[in-house]
């Protein structure tokens, strides 16, 4: 019996499904087969499916079998014979580094019965969007966090086929929410001790308005009100919140977020309508649990005198901003700055002693270490200050220090360049850390490199976004807990 089996159901996803399956054969293991259970496209992904499993014989093809996408996953899992479970939809994708990383953590520990990880949203293109929240077992007790919570991305999980069948398998009567159905069926079979978490991203969900859960987001709603209804016998605030928001946001006099007095309102009176079965629990939402703020996945959950303080602040600042247009706030952030504005000084033109009190200010301001590109000691400066082709730069405005750029590796004999890119506070919201980035593109262009690569952690975000935007994928997870993105730059423009 193998280790993995992974079911791809698709139906007319041409443009998507060869990026998809291409994203299993990262990991050239023998411990995986794949199901592609086709629903009869007619688009010409059947076609292409077809001509995929030609050179990859542990890829198998089924089509116009099914009854809709759960029964298709349904069927897939049937037919597998693998110790472990997983699915990947047609137009989702998982990241290079992800089935090894999964089949290492599944082999070495046999105690464990269900494994996830994190996830993010990209775009049509597949490029990198925006985190997708992920609860963390480590916190709490995994029922629990499956109810109040919610989030686990559905290709970032991966289950024991024996727990698959006692949890009853995949609903074949639901059409939005039968992942999280499952998931909540699971979460009554383990403890958490059988639940590993890897705090890695997996897997990739394209996000774009055709997609079944973007198009009829209402029915989605319904749907998962009445799963949770039926499995835990209440319904938990964050889906409460996710309904009253839509509800209010569907009255065209209610712009999103607008008022929040009126989503109070909404929040309130659908924490008695949907939970009017369980009444103690109703009374108990009403009075002891506030609405987030942002919305109901973002753990933002304030009281309105805190909302209403915040609301001053914002006030505030956007009078300051509209008596200085180029500036946001006292500190002076310069909202647009040209590059023509920029100088771009190399190290060597700096006294010792003033890079020195550079290099601190960027340790003083990085406490978490997001930028840590080499080590920032005179040792490393030494070395920094001899370099041959590789590029290192202090940014300035006039007499201010913008940033610290880089390009580094050919000296150390790679054939591309590593990119480093670091904005000092002062600046950071202006967009010159883009407008930074493409410059050291074309430089690298200029020098014949046709790649560029940068590391970035996992947990920064904003960086995270900023690369997708100029379309960074990401390439590899080193083994200091960096992701690799990379990005072809011949030709390349924004």
């Amino acid at each position: 019996m193998k280790k993995l089996g992974i079911v791809v159901p698709v139906k007319d996803q041409r443009n998507f499904i060869l990026f998809a399956l291409n994203s299993l054969l990262n990991c050239q293991s023998e411990e995986l087969d794949v199901i592609i259970v086709d629903g009869g496209s007619t688009d010409g992904t059947l076609e292409i499916c077809a001509k995929f499993i030609e050179s990859n014989p542990n890829f198998k093809l089924i089509s116009g079998v099914d009854d809709g996408q759960s029964d298709a996953i349904a069927i897939g899992f049937s037919m597998l014979d693998t110790e472990w479970l997983g699915w990947l939809n047609g137009d989702d994708y998982l990241l290079p580094w992800a089935l090894s990383r999964v089949l290492n953590k599944i082999s070495q520990e046999n105690g464990i019965m269900l494994l996830y990880g994190n996830a993010h949203f990209s775009n049509i293109e597949g490029y990198w969007l925006r985190n997708y929240p992920t609860l963390d077992v480590r916190s709490g007790e995994f029922s629990k966090l499956i109810f109040e919570q919610l989030y686990v991305a559905q290709p970032s999980v991966f289950y024991k086929k024996d727990l698959y069948l006692a949890s009853g398998g995949i609903n074949v009567d639901l059409e939005y929410v039968f992942d999280y159905e499952l998931w909540a069926k699971m979460s009554r079979f383990v403890t958490n001790e059988q639940v590993c978490y890897l705090p890695i991203e997996i897997s990739s969900n394209r996000e774009y308005p055709e997609t079944k859960t973007q198009s009829n987001y209402y029915q989605l709603l319904r749907e998962l009100v009445k799963t949770q209804m039926r499995i835990f016998g209440k319904v938990s605030p964050y889906v409460i919140q996710a309904v009253s928001d839509y509800l209010y946001s569907s009255q065209e006099k209610n712009q999103p977020f607008e008022s929040y007095l009126k989503r109070l309102i909404y929040f309130k009176r659908n924490c008695i309508v949907l939970n009017r079965r369980n009444p103690l629990y109703a009374f108990k939402l009403v009075f002891f649990v506030p609405l987030a703020l942002s919305g109901s996945i973002t753990g933002d959950r304030v009281g309105i005198f805190k909302v209403l303080k915040n609301k001053l602040k914002t006030e505030t600042r956007r009078a300051k901003s509209q008596n200085n247009l180029n500036f946001v706030d006292d500190s002076h952030k310069v909202i647009d700055l040209s590059l023509d504005e920029l100088e771009f000084d190399p190290l060597n033109t700096f006294e010792e002693a003033t890079l020195i009190e550079i290099f601190k200010q960027i340790r003083d301001e990085d406490q978490d270490e997001s930028f840590n590109p080499h080590a920032f000691d005179k040792d490393t400066l030494k070395i920094i200050l001899t370099a041959q082709q590789d590029l290192y730069f202090i940014v300035r405005h006039r007499t201010d220090y913008v940033g610290y750029v880089l390009l580094r590796g050919l000296d150390e004999g790679y054939q591309d360049f590593s990119l480093g890119i670091f904005v000092f506070k002062k600046f950071r919201g202006s967009g010159v850390a883009k407008k930074l980035m493409k410059s050291l593109e074309d430089l690298a262009s200029s020098r014949g490199v046709t790649q560029i690569r940068l590391a970035v952690k996992p947990t920064n975000y904003v960086a995270k976004r900023l690369y997708g935007k100029l379309y960074y994928q990401q390439h590899e997870l080193r083994k200091d807990g960096l992701e690799v993105w990379t990005k072809k730059i011949t030709g390349a423009t924004l």
